[in-house]
């Protein structure tokens, strides 16, 4: 208040004698300009992340592993927004079957191993639009044992953010539609004699996410159905939430639902023609994912 006093007093001084005395200066705007300047980000916008998990338990007749690992890496600009996700997963299974005499020993005995290792990479591109539209793509591979896809690849639309698109570090309220195609290379040849084939599809998808200081939500429903047989379709609910437990490490959980029976069958066959299975514990399917 005294300043702006002082300023509006400075046309009336310089009408006196007083005036040759009189100084006026500037003070120092380099480092006021500093202090408004956004700090400098050695990332580059990128934000990553990487989690491992896994379990293990056993007894004398059944053994089982399993383990997780993600990547994932993002970068929203005012123009653009990049995501590049890579998953692997492996799960072991050994059963030993017995079986007794009549005086109790053991007369024969079976070992079953059943192991699956899975793979996903999917990178996204979307350019902004508008400050609500965007446009863009993703090809996602991958190569999953239980579902006998040995590789799968898929391209995809467009997407429409409720909110604006200069919050999307912060929050997205996300409707997204895509058609393309997914090619398939099967492990196995599968009960309708194909070892590997094209497909048009397509997926709406509608996914909200937001990021706090205290960590991250999430919530995804999507459908999914190929254009050429609209009966084969599936579901998914997920939801997950990361809570910040300090500088560079949270815990994070997951869940998932919702999806109906698989109704696109993939299993593989043996050389009489006869469904089997890879894995001893249950048929295979390809599902929709």
């Amino acid at each position: 208040m005294t300043r702006l006093i002082a300023l509006g007093l400075v046309q009336f001084v310089a009408r006196t004698s007083a005036a040759q005395s009189l100084r006026v200066t500037r003070g120092d705007t380099t480092r006021a300009a500093a202090q408004v300047m956004p700090a400098r980000d050695p990332w580059n916008a990128w934000v990553f992340s990487v989690s491992l998990s896994g379990s293990t338990d056993g007894e004398q007749a059944y053994k089982s592993q399993n383990m997780n690992s993600r990547f994932s890496a993002s970068r929203v600009t005012e123009g653009w927004k990049t995501n590049f996700n890579f998953s692997y997963s492996y799960r072991g299974n050994v059963v030993t079957v017995q079986e007794y005499d009549s005086t109790g020993a053991v007369a024969t005995e079976e070992r079953y191993e059943n192991r699956l290792r899975d793979w996903n990479a999917e990178l996204g591109q979307v350019m902004s639009l508008t400050d609500h539209w965007s446009l863009g793509g993703s090809v996602d591979v991958a190569s999953q044992v239980f579902r006998n896809q040995d590789l799968r690849v898929e391209a995809a639309g467009i997407e429409y953010n409720l909110f604006p698109y200069s919050q999307a570090t912060r929050r997205e309220l996300v409707v997204r539609y895509a058609a393309g195609v997914v090619g398939y290379r099967y492990a196995d040849t599968t009960i309708f004699d194909k070892i590997r084939e094209t497909l048009p599809r397509h997926f709406v998808e509608i996914e909200y996410r937001t990021r706090e200081p205290w960590g991250s939500a999430s919530v995804t429903a999507q459908h999914r159905n190929f254009l050429s047989d609209a009966t084969k379709r599936t579901t998914e609910i997920n939801a997950g939430f990361n809570v910040r437990l300090f500088r560079g490490f949270s815990a994070r959980h997951r869940v998932g639902g919702g999806r109906p029976p698989r109704r696109r069958f993939a299993g593989a066959v043996n050389e009489h023609g006869h469904r089997r299975a890879a894995v001893p514990v249950r048929p295979l399917y390809a599902a929709l994912a």
